[in-house]
């Protein structure tokens, strides 16, 4: 009985830490800022894709033109907003190598040395400063998966999100027990798809030294299926390791 009721305290108390740690993350953050760049036929398409977004804490997003103060000089809204902005996303429709200032906005970006990620939803191809970056096709109505993707992209591609993913990545290190584990888990995995290869070895690496981790009814699945998808990703000595793992995971 005594046990059990010591079991219960720990549960609880490992659960209110990871608690107070996840708020910790989310208002000690820094917002990342995107910026969406469109057509002024594809005002409705951008902010639905906008709203998508933001429903998931600490990203900001600037649809241009439609979220500028009435009033203001927009020429320099609009340029210190891209400035400001940690990824510029192109909605590349057939409306928007034609529209008046989209292609300013790319090369504003440009300048700035700001991270693209053009969306398309039709066979419009990036051009200019756009072609060093993969553009993502999604389809319209919006799906919650490919909004989901693009949610991963921002994340993966800015400093404040990796820097929140790699916070993430050490609680899940430093689990010690599997009510830990699993949690961390759970908030890593719902945060971002995406992972850089130092990120996916060190996850690799608090697989293989914390059986917490390896044992978590939720945390060992979730980190054999990164394992499986970014399996040459994974240092060689590392691979071997989780081979056996993945052949009865």
């Amino acid at each position: 009985m005594v046990g059990t009721n010591l079991q219960k305290i720990r549960f609880r108390s490992n659960f209110f830490t990871i608690l107070l740690d996840c708020v910790f993350l989310i208002f000690m953050r820094i917002p990342i800022e995107v910026f969406i760049s469109h057509a002024d036929e594809d005002k409705k398409i951008a902010r639905e894709i906008a709203v998508q977004i933001k429903q998931n804490e600490g990203i900001n997003v600037f649809v241009a033109h439609d979220d500028l103060e009435p009033g203001s000089n927009w020429k320099k809204d609009l340029t210190q907003k891209i400035f400001e902005c940690d990824v510029f996303i192109p909605l590349l429709t057939k409306n928007f190598h034609s529209a008046e200032w989209t292609e300013q906005e790319v090369g504003i970006a440009h300048a700035f040395k700001k991270r693209m990620t053009p969306i398309r939803f039709d066979d419009t191809s990036t051009v200019g400063f756009m072609t060093d970056f993969q553009a993502t096709k999604i389809s319209y109505p919006l799906d919650e998966h490919e909004i989901n993707n693009i949610v991963s992209t921002v994340i993966a591609y800015s400093d404040e999100g990796q820097r929140i993913v790699n916070n993430l990545i050490d609680q899940l290190y430093s689990s010690d027990s599997f009510y830990d584990a699993n949690a961390n888990a759970r908030i890593l995995f719902n945060t971002t798809k995406k992972f850089t290869p130092e990120q996916v070895n060190k996850i690799a690496q608090a697989y293989i030294m914390n059986n917490q981790i390896s044992d978590g009814f939720v945390s060992g699945p979730r980190c054999l299926e990164l394992f499986q998808k970014n399996w040459k990703k994974i240092d060689k000595e590392m691979r071997e390791v989780l081979k056996s793992d993945l052949q009865h995971g």
